[in-house]
């Protein structure tokens, strides 16, 4: 039997009804998953073309350059704005720079923009500082940044060399080492809340057995996560002392299991790398006696377990107590109630980023995984399997 329930949903989640209001967002097109992001402000002050091609943008460099602005069918964000800015310097001998209004302070930044390059070599960076990502020649617009250490009062910039020809807009300058999904202003910046996502846990799971499943997609690599952050796809914690979860740490480049009970509980790493935007799964599984991971379908590790923490009646999905959010979408996610196998592992994985439906989940598990719900990651609905 299958009964419909609720997650609780809060902040600034990226999910297909923003996808297809077009003002905002991570471009993808639905479904596409839910994204739980950290909240973030866009300092760029005119992220959009304004009335005219110079508002709230700075043209200099060669004086043969022109910037103007345009309808572009194929760019993103159509309903925040159907304009893109053409920046022109197929006739110029030296570069040419376009920079927008907003300041960094002096601390890491991410500067970021959708662009798509005409003809040349054209740049995105944050005040031409460190090593500029160049913009791809391309009928179709991709989303190009840059992260460094930026100095006070710098800018984020695209430059078009000598003979270069560049399409852009969404322009975004935010603090911190990663690219979030974008933020629209018009004539002054704008911030986006902390994502979070919960659920209740009565008749899911336990603290001394259970497990998850989680199909997740980042949009940058493995080796673009932050390096002194954990990424966390699951946590159920009272506290640092009381909790059972599993993260990413950039820095190491691996998954990081726990399970405390009074602070005592070994845990367990599995080193894994992912490409951007591609699929990746993440099985958690827990008894009275062991913690046990398996990433990408992969045979279970495990460690010798014996902790029963204290936990409350609710879970974090891509976050723990609205911290240290995934940065990037969970596809699709299920919990269980029983002991899974390898071959249940494999099984999970086979299905890939399309989420089953609750029939052919449960059809596809051993008996004794015992699957008690499934969210397809859509909405804030899921489906209690009974």
């Amino acid at each position: 039997m299958f009964a419909a329930d609720e997650l609780t949903f809060t902040g600034g989640l990226i999910t297909d009804a923003v996808r297809a209001a077009g003002v905002e967002g991570d471009g993808l097109t639905p479904p596409a998953g839910v994204g739980i992001w950290p909240g973030a402000t866009n300092l760029v002050t005119q992220s959009i073309p304004g009335a005219t091609a110079g508002t709230g943008v700075t043209l200099a460099g060669a004086a043969e350059a022109t910037l103007t602005k345009g309808a572009d069918a194929a760019a993103p964000f159509q309903a925040s704005s159907t304009d893109v800015w053409l920046l022109d310097n197929s006739a110029g001998a030296t570069d040419a720079t376009v920079d927008f209004a907003g300041n960094a302070t002096a601390a890491a930044h991410t500067g970021s923009a959708w662009a798509r390059a005409i003809v040349g070599s054209p740049t995105v960076s944050i005040e031409g500082g460190g090593t500029p990502t160049v913009i791809a020649v391309s009928a179709a617009y991709a989303r190009y940044s840059q992260s460094r250490t930026a100095t006070a009062g710098d800018n984020l910039r695209i430059t078009a060399p000598a003979g270069a020809v560049v399409r852009f807009t969404a322009g975004q300058l935010e603090t911190g080492s990663i690219a979030t999904p974008f933020i629209v202003t018009d004539g002054g910046t704008a911030s986006r809340v902390d994502g979070r996502v919960q659920q209740t846990t009565a008749g899911l799971f336990t603290s001394t057995q259970g497990w998850v499943y989680a199909r997740l997609k980042y949009p940058q690599a493995s080796t673009g996560m932050p390096a002194a952050a954990e990424a966390y796809v699951f946590s159920w914690r009272t506290d640092n002392n009381n909790r059972i979860g599993f993260s990413y740490f950039g820095g190491s480049q691996r998954w990081q299991a726990t399970k405390l009970a009074s602070g005592a509980g070994t845990g367990l790493n599995s080193n894994a790398t992912f490409a951007a935007n591609t699929g990746a799964s993440t099985l958690l599984a827990w008894t009275a006696t062991h913690l046990r991971f398996s990433a990408d379908g992969a045979a279970f590790t495990q460690v010798a377990n014996t902790s029963a923490p204290t936990v409350p009646a609710s879970v974090d999905i891509g976050n723990f107590a609205n911290l240290a959010q995934m940065d990037g979408n969970v596809l699709w996610y299920v919990t269980g109630s029983g002991v899974v196998t390898d071959a249940d592992s494999a099984a999970l994985n086979a299905f890939g980023d399309t989420p089953p439906t609750p029939a052919a989940l449960k059809s596809s598990l051993s008996m004794q995984a015992q699957p008690t719900s499934l969210w397809q990651a859509v909405d804030n609905t899921f489906t209690r399997i009974l």
